[in-house]
Parts: C-alpha cells; structure tokens; sequence
C-alpha cells in the first residue's frame, strides 16, 4: 500500500535543494524536519549509513632523524566496496610516514566516509586522503552510497499535491497524486523539470488523479496547474508475460477513439484473444484490417490485456554412456531447467556445457540453466572415477600406494583408487631416518567412519588386506601407519624365522613328533607369526622379560620364551589345553634341515610330558615339556642329558638316563617306547635263580653264579627289576627284606591285538611295572602270579611268549591273542589270521594256530608272530615267510621261538600237521639202546618191537607213547635221540566212576523257570589222564556217556597230588568252563571245590554243597 506525503510548505523561490544558495536556514530546517517526519513511509525512502563518531584531519608527519636508519615497515591493507576503488596507496609505510591516497568513485555513488583502522575518519582535501603511519599495520576503510535527488512540491491552490519520494536514485519511478479540490477544475496538467507527466482520474468523486515520471538523474521540481479540459482516463497495459501494447496512449477522455497494436517478444506465443475492460465491465474491441486494435474510451480507466504462453523449445542432450541424467526433452522458454548427474562407482561428470558454454553445478551439486527462445545443445561428458587415497604417515616412516599386476607381479604407485581397486602399501624410511631404526606397529585402512581393517604383509613385503576395496567413493582409503621402536637387538634368537616341531595326537595314527606347517618368524619390533592347528597366529610381542627370558603377546591364548642356546617355545596359556597346543622351535632352522627325536610318556592318548631333541646344522639341544593337571605347561631346555646303561640314545628301547632340568637332574626311563619317571635306589645284593644280583642304585649290575662274574645292566621300578644276561631279558619281583628275587614270566607294556575268532575285535592290554593289569578302559587290577608260568588279574589269565613280545589272554570261553609290535589302538591296525576254527569259534582241544601283525607296516618289514595250540600246550614262534595262512589249502611253516620248525597246512580251515617222519630209525645212545624205531604215516609204530603212538611237534621232534610211558624225540636222518622220558603215573582213582548230582534249571523267557537236579555220572580212564561226564536221561554207571546233558567224552584232567585237586575243562555244547572238584581217598568221594555255572536259556549249575558231592559206585 502506497503511503503518500503530503507537503504543505510553500517552497516558492527554491529551485534545488542541492544547487541553491537562497534558501534561508530556518525554511532549510523545516523542510528537513517535515522530510524526516514523513521519509519513513514513502516508497523508495532509505536511512543514511551509520558513520564512526570521530573524525580526523590531516596531520604534519613527524620529522625524520637525519642519520640514515632502516626503519620497520607496515602493511597497510584496504577494505572498500563495490562503489568505488582506492588509488595511489602504497602497501607498507614506516612509522610517521605522510601516506596519500585518492578515492575513485563509480557512476551514481558518492563517498558515504573514509576510516583508518575502522575508526579514525579522513577527511579528503582538493580530493586528496592523508594520514601518518602509526607503528603497526592499518587497513584503509571506504564505504560508500548511492547519490540520491531531491525531487521538490510545490502545493497550488485548488489541489492536494503528493508524491512518493522526495529522494530518489537515478531511473527510480516517482508517484504523483492530485486531488483536485477546485469545483471549477477539472483535470490537472503536471511537469516535473522537461518531463511531462500524465495524469489519469483514478476517483471521480474526489477527483483524485495518478500519474509517475523517472528520476531523470538530476535534483526536479514538480509544477502542477489546474485545468478546465475534461478528464482523462489511465489506460493500463496488462498484456501477459512477454506482450506489449504498442501505440497507445497512457491517458484518454471518455468517447475518444484509442487505437493500438500487440506486440510479442520472442520467446512467447499469444494464447487467447485481445481484452479490453472497464473495471468487471469488458469493452468492446475492433480488429482493423491493418491488424490494429481500436476501442471508444468509456469514463473509466480501462486494462488492455491478452493471455500468452512461453514458447516450448527441444533440449538437445548427448550424456556419458555410463551416467544416468535426468534431462526432459522439452522446456518453456525462460523456464528454469534443473538437474543432478549422479556418479557411478566407475564413472563421474567431466564437464557440462549448454551451446558450447560450460556449466558449473552448485553447492548442493545441481546444474541448471533458464531456457532460450530456441532449441538448445546440452552435453554432459563423463570421466573415470577415482577415490581419494589418503596417506597418514608416522613421525619417521612413510606410506605410498600402489596397484599390483600379478601376472607380470609388478607394482605401481598410485595417489587415488578405482571402484574394486586393490591396494598394496609399501613402507620406506622418510629421509634422513635409517633402515631398520623404527618398525612397524600396524597398518591401518579405514574404509568409512565405523568400518577400520588391519592389513597384513604379502610375499613381496607388501601390507594389504583382500578385503580392503573402496565401499564409498567420496570417503576413499584412509591409511594410517603406527611405528614402534625395536625391542628387540638384531642378533636376538628370537629374531629371524625359525622351524620347530609340536607333540600330536590323533586318534586313528596316536603320538607323533611332529614338524610345523610353517615357521615361526619374528622382528626386532615384536611382530611374530605362528603355526595353530589348520592356520597362523600373527601378533604382537607386548612385553619381555629379559630375566626369566619370556614374553606376552597381544593374542592372550599364547606366550612365549627362548634360551640362550636357540629354543623358543609358545605355550598355551589354557589350563585345560594339553601338549598338542606347545610349540618348540630351533634357532635358525628350515624345515629341510631340522631333525628330530623325541619320546613321550604315552602312545595311544595325549602326552602329560616328553624329551625333545631339536638338531640342525650347528645346534643340537634337547628339551622337556610337562603338563600336569589343571596347570599351564612348562617348557625347558634340558642343559645336559647323559644316558647310564650303555645304550646310545634316550629313544632307545629300555635306556636309563639322566637329564638336568632347570638346575635339577632327574632320571627317566625309556619303558617300552614311553618315557617313564625313574627312581634310584640304594644298591642292592640280591639272591635267587639266577646267581647274586648286585647293583649300583641306578642301572649298573653285576651277576654272580657257579664262580662267575658278569657286568650287565637293570632297570627297576618298584618290585620289578628287569635284567639282560647273557642277551636275555628277565623280569624279577624283588623282595628288599629278604633280599631275595622270584623270576617271572613277566613284561610291562602295552599289548594290542585281537579276539581269536572269526570277528577279529580288537582289544588292548596294559600291564604296569608295579604288577597290575588293566584290559580295555577298565581299572587298574593287582597281579597274581601262577606256579606254570601264567598269571592272573580280574578274570583274565595271561601266559606271555619267552619273548614276551606276544600275550595269549583266557577270559572264560574267549581266547585273545596280543602284540607289543602292534603300537595304534584301532581295528585298521590288527591283523590276524586263524586256522583250526570250527563255526568262526575255537572248539575245546582242538589244535588251532593264530598270527597276529601290524597292518601298517609295509610287507617288506613284516612280522607275523604267532601261537599253536597243539590240544594241551601253547607254543609261541612266527610264521615263516609271512605266508597267508588263512586260505583254504595253503601249506605254511610255524617257527617256534627256539627255532624249531612244524609244518602246517589249512586243510578247508582245519589245521593239519604235515611233516612226514616216517621211516626207521636207530638210537643215538649206545650204551643205553633202546632199540629199533619205526614209525608209519598214520601216527604208530613200534620201538623195540613194542606197539607205540607219535605225534609229531616240529620237522625233528616227535612225541611217542609207548603205554603208561612218554617220550620226546629228536630225529636227524636215519637216528633218534630221547631228550626226555616221562613215566605216567595214574592216580588211585583210575579206572573209577563217580555218581553225583547237578541242577538245571529252565527259563521260560516270561518270568517263569523250574528248578530240576539231575543225576551226573563221572568215568576216569584206566591207562590215562581222561574222563568223561554226563548228567540228566540215558546216563548211567555202565553208561556214563549216554546222558542227554553236558556230555564229555575222554577229557583231559590234570592231579595235584599235593591238595588232591583234579582240574578239568567241562564243555556245554562248544563252551568250556573249568571245574575242580577234591578228591578224599578216604571217603572215595568227589566234592566241586566252588560253584560252576552252565549259564544260557538252559542253565546247569555243579554245586559246592556236599550233598552234590560225587560217591564212587563202581
């Protein structure tokens, strides 16, 4: 809303603010004080500029000392506007210095004021600036305004005269109001200077008129007179965007004709017909031939209009193949056409032009330019896109990237990144810093704000991480390198690459010594890697103890340490991880020329403890791990190892040695391929079988017997002294009491192998040097030693080869026959193979042979130890050749520990002895002669004319039969030699039978069983060691082998004169159960010495009670 200013004074005789001299002070103020009364509400009115308060003339330069010195020199800088430019002022000045300058000013601007420092105003004199150079910089401020005009009233009688600015710019529209107050006037007629300024009736009841004129640039007065011509109408030009009305006047009475044209600037289109309106009344237009416009002026201001449309022009676009912009294909002229090229990981804009004219996007990255009167040519270029690569460098190292070409394995360096670009960083000294001095603490990449990733070394000493690729173009690679100063000297045993070995278990191959996948590998800054399990351990050395030699780690699963002669070691922090997680390494070793030896205290589960030796071209040292319950293992290098009995090395088979541990010596043992605790004793004198023991209290012995003296050496663990004499290995139970020892048939040690049956299972037997047993995973059970060699633990019974490398085991009906060559628990590594089976099971004193050998073992080193049973005894030896035994038809030769050979033969799986003896033969012993041997293919004879039997138990030995008389016989050729006579002594119950009883009992599979005792009948043979036995219908005194149950037909039984015992092994169907029943000869009875069961869905039961005691009845 325009607010006018009504000015009342009379100004006459004033022509020009600016210019006049003849304005009186008092009629200056008023006109001034009404001015300001009414500025504030004129269009256009502006407030002067602020201005410092203080003000300052040019002063004299203070003088200058006549001596020449060089005086200190000031900046002077300037700070003005865009209205004018400052001229001849220098740039520096010393202290009290006269400094001029002028000030320049642009068209339509005037100087507002001038300061020094922002607060010192200079005054110009003859236009010409000065001021004196304090002792500091100044900066000369200008500021300036725009010139303004007075624009004068003067009021008229008859009239009300306004106008909308009494100040005005250059070219700013000035409003004239008049309401004519004169009743006898009828329209105004206004100048303001040369400028005639028409006047439109906007209000016919006041007749109030409007008009406006251009401040012409100079100070103008407004003369208006009143006059008696009718009023003229305005005449409006409302033509839409782009349209003019061309020829018609501002102003015209009511009834004159107005004619005018419609022009159109380019760029636009009429889009609707020519309007002429007198307020919401439209008039009447005519279109002339000319292509004018005409109307009759009615008594009102009119509004020439036309509605037009900015004209639609083709934007030509040619964009990147790989960009993607958002151009239409068509704008509005003058329309403002807006638009984004969005980058690609792989491409970005290069340069944007419009007809030639490159575009520059804004801060928001938008381009966008107003449409011309024509069709345009945009053209958007595309670049590759690469990512910032940012370097932080440490204080004395230094950082460059490069890309790798891995074909040809050449790197090159590289100050941004591709999209999916790999980066390798290499780090260098920067100058003047050493090679060596600093390290490397880590190399970091940073792929955004929260996402930092380590980066590790390749082959060719590069940091990078595979998975270190640019995931945001604008934010790059970020690298960061942090050094660390040594910690360690360059020639430390830790320092270098070292290859080591660690203890393995598994549970298909067992214990090994095994040498790492990869070596340890450590720098003087503390940075080392490590073989774990299927990978590496790269970390960081955190903290050293020069004193106990041992350091942390950053990866606290681990720590470590190192000797003086070249150990390192790594240890599990675990207290729950065993040996398998410790690591030894040698100083300065490869993989290629470590050796190795080692012995642990277990074969077939983790190791609590073993002796290591490490070995390479110019280190040999041994060392001792131990784990022992829930706490951490301990490492150490064993300072000196000396083994005591004779043999060479400490993985030697039965060695005794002594090793000094951390300052302490200790004595191991290497028992049966373990590493066994050993424990010296007093020296001892020991009498027994084998002559006057004496030993040292370590392993040194001396043997004693018929005057002889031999030294040899022992071992001793407990009660157990094992002893070589003469080559032979024997076990004794020593008794320090009485100082006395018994001789046992007896090895500590591990057994394996199998069932002898068709299934092969596979067991495993331990047995302790302190006497105990242990089969399977059962518990430890002490041993009972028997009068024929055996001994006994739980219910099993064990007879070992003189070897004592082989074990036949007894447990009830099952036989089981074990090695000590066999050293993996698992059914891959028991072979065995059995002749002499009937239905896969061994039958009740049938002969049988077995052998038993390591399957992993290569054929060319196997061994196929073995047992015959000939129907009485056990005979130990091997099978020679390693023939294959079990195919049916196969002849094969059983080789008994003595060497003595039997010739064998799978006869459809029943074993048959086949040497051939027969033939005549005469007796060695001349003075004792027993005369002429003869002997037939089936088994009979004669000696001395006297009917005999043989059986023959190798290729040259024989045993004959010659009635109640046993003889065993070495053959060679056509002689024979008796090596041993044995008279058969029957017992006075021979020839006899017994009537007992036995219950059974029945069960019905529900529950439900009856109870039933049978009458048992027992014969023994007259002319040899048998029985037979029988119970339930058909048996019998005269019958004795006609009963329908637990029928045994001549059994071997063997008589203890001494405690009357008769032992015999009583069979139900094919299951044997031994039963010892105690013969009084007083009382001609047989009484069972303990209850034995017949156990099955059928059960028999021979009581201990005497009422089932058996009583002779014939």
């Amino acid at each position: 809303m325009l607010t006018w200013c009504i000015i009342k004074l009379s100004l006459k005789g004033i022509v020009s603010m600016k210019n006049s001299k003849k304005v009186s002070i008092l009629s200056l103020l008023v006109i001034l004080s009404s001015l300001a009364s009414c500025n504030g509400n004129l269009p256009g009115s502006t407030a002067s500029p602020a201005t410092p308060n203080s003000t300052i003339s040019p002063t004299t330069p203070k003088p200058t000392p006549s001596s020449t010195v060089t005086k200190e020199e000031f900046n002077i800088s300037t700070d003005v506007d865009d209205g004018a430019t400052i001229s001849g002022l220098p740039e520096k000045a010393s202290e009290g210095d006269e400094v001029e300058f002028q000030v320049e000013l642009k068209e339509e601007k005037e100087i507002s004021y001038v300061t020094i420092d922002g607060e010192n105003i200079i005054t110009p004199k003859k236009g010409v600036y000065k001021f004196v150079m304090p002792a500091h910089a100044v900066t000369v401020k200008a500021v300036t305004q725009d010139m303004r005009y007075a624009v004068n009233v003067e009021q008229i009688a008859g009239a009300t005269i306004a106008v909308s600015s009494t100040l005005a710019k250059k070219g700013e529209t000035i409003k004239v109001r008049i309401a004519i107050t004169d009743s006898t006037k009828e329209s105004p007629v206004v100048k303001a200077g040369d400028i005639d300024v028409p006047m439109a009736l906007v209000e016919s009841e006041t007749k109030t008129f409007e008009g406006s004129f251009v401040e012409p640039g100079s100070d103008v007065s407004l003369l208006v007179t009143l006059s008696d011509a009718p009023a003229e109408y305005a005449i409006l030009d409302k033509a839409g965007d782009g349209a003019v009305v061309v020829n018609a006047p501002k102003t015209a009475k009511a009834g004159d004709k107005v004619t005018f044209s419609m022009a159109l600037d380019s760029g636009f289109e009429f889009a609707g017909e020519v309007k002429v309106t007198a307020g919401d009344n439209e008039v009447e237009v005519i279109t002339n031939d000319d292509g004018t416009y005409s109307f009759v002026m009615p008594a009102s201001s009119v509004t020439i209009s036309q509605e037009t449309a900015a004209s639609i022009y083709k934007i030509n676009a040619t964009i990147g193949e790989h960009l993607d912009v958002d151009v239409p294909d068509y704008a509005a002229y003058n329309s403002k056409v807006e638009f984004v090229v969005p980058s690609t990981n792989e491409y970005e804009v290069d340069k944007v032009t419009l007809d030639n004219v490159e575009l520059v996007a804004d801060e928001e990255g938008k381009y966008s330019f107003t449409m011309k009167d024509r069709a345009v040519s945009l053209v958007v270029t595309e670049k590759e896109r690469f990512a910032p690569v940012i370097l932080n460098n440490s204080k004395h190292l230094m950082m460059t990237a490069y890309t790798h070409d891995e074909e040809a394995n050449t790197y090159t360096p590289v100050t941004q990144v591709r999209w999916g670009e790999k980066l390798y960083i290499k780090v260098t000294p920067k100058a003047g810093v050493n090679e060596g001095d600093y390290g490397i603490d880590k190399v970091e990449v940073k792929l955004g704000e929260n996402d930092t990733r380590a980066l590790y070394t390749n082959s060719d000493g590069y940091y990078y991480n595979s998975s270190a690729v640019v995931s945001d173009m604008t934010y790059g690679l970020q690298f960061t390198l942090t050094e660390v100063e040594p910690i360690f000297s360059a020639n430390h045993v830790i320092v270098g690459s070292h290859a080591g070995a660690y203890i393995n278990y598994s549970y298909s191959s067992g214990v090994s010594l095994d040498k790492t996948k990869s070596n340890l590998v450590a720098d003087r800054f503390g940075n080392i890697s490590f073989p774990t399990g299927y990978s590496t351990t790269t970390t960081k050395i955190t903290s050293v103890d020069d004193t106990t030699k041992t350091f942390k780690m950053e990866s606290s699963a681990y720590e470590g340490g190192w000797t003086d002669n070249g150990l390192i070691y790594i240890l599990s922090t675990s207290t729950y991880s065993n040996l398998t997680y410790d690591l030894v390494f040698l100083q300065g070793s490869t993989s290629s020329n470590l050796e190795t030896e080692y012995l642990a205290d277990s074969k077939d589960s983790t190791p609590t403890k073993y002796i290591a030796r490490l070995k390479n071209d110019t280190k040999d040292i041994y060392v001792y791990a131990e784990k022992t319950g829930s706490k951490k293992a301990t490492i150490f290098e064993i300072t000196s190892i000396q083994v005591a009995n004779g043999l060479t090395s400490f993985t030697d088979e039965g060695a005794i040695f002594k090793a000094t541990i951390n300052g302490e010596d200790k004595y191991f043992i290497n028992r049966n391929g373990l590493l066994t605790d050993y424990s010296t004793t007093n020296p001892l004198t020991l009498t027994g079988s084998l002559g006057t023991i004496t030993t040292d209290g370590i392993c040194n012995a001396t043997v004693t017997k018929d005057g002889n003296t031999i030294d040899t050496t022992y071992s001793m663990d407990g009660e157990s002294l094992t002893i070589i004499i003469d080559g032979k290995k024997h076990t004794l139970k020593v008794d320090t009491a009485t100082n006395t020892y018994q001789e046992l048939k007896f090895s500590a040690g591990l057994y394996i192998g199998g069932k002898v049956s068709s299934s092969h299972s596979y067991y495993k037997m331990e047995l302790t040097t302190d006497f105990k047993g242990k089969w399977e995973s059962g518990r430890n059970s002490t041993i009972t030693f028997n009068d024929d060699q055996t001994f006994t633990f739980s219910s099993y019974k064990v007879l070992l080869s003189d070897n004592k490398d082989l074990a036949l085991v007894r447990d009830g009906n099952n036989t089981y026959l074990l090695s000590k060559d066999i050293t993996e628990y698992s059914s891959d590594s028991v072979g065995m193979e059995i002749v002499g089976l009937t239905n896969g099971a061994l039958k009740t004193g049938e002969k049988f042979v077995a052998d038993i050998y390591d399957a992993n073992t290569s054929s060319s080193s196997l061994v196929k130890k073995a047992v015959y049973f000939d129907g009485n005894n056990y005979v130990f030896g091997s099978i020679k050749n390693n023939t294959t035994i079990d195919t049916k038809g196969t002849s094969f030769i059983f080789v008994t520990e003595d060497n003595h050979e039997i010739s064998m033969k799978n006869n459809n799986g029943a074993l048959e002895i086949t040497i051939d003896v027969s033939g005549t033969y005469t007796d060695t012993d001349t003075e004792n002669n027993h005369g002429e041997l003869i002997l037939s293919k089936d088994g009979t004879g004669t000696l001395n004319n006297v009917a005999i039997t043989y059986e023959v138990t190798s290729k040259d030995v024989i045993t004959v039969k010659e009635g109640n008389t046993t003889y065993t016989i070495s053959l060679a050729n056509s002689t024979y030699t008796i090596t041993n006579t044995e008279a058969l002594v029957l017992p006075a119950f021979a020839g006899q039978t017994f009537q007992g009883k036995i219950d059974y009992y029945y069960d019905d599979g529900y529950g439900d069983g009856s109870l039933e005792t049978y009458d048992a009948y027992i014969k023994f043979s007259s002319s040899e060691k048998t029985l037979s036995f029988s119970a339930g219908d058909g048996a019998s005194a005269s019958n004795v082998e006609g009963g329908e149950y637990l029928n045994n037909k001549n059994v071997k039984y063997t008589y203890d004169e001494t405690s009357k015992e008769i032992t015999v092994a009583l069979k139900d169907n094919n299951s044997a159960h031994t039963v010892v029943f105690v013969y009084d000869p007083t009382k001609n009875t047989l009484t069972p010495k303990s209850q034995v069961a017949f156990e099955g869905s059928e059960s028999f039961y021979i009581r201990k009670d005497p009422e089932f005691a058996f009583t002779k009845v014939a």
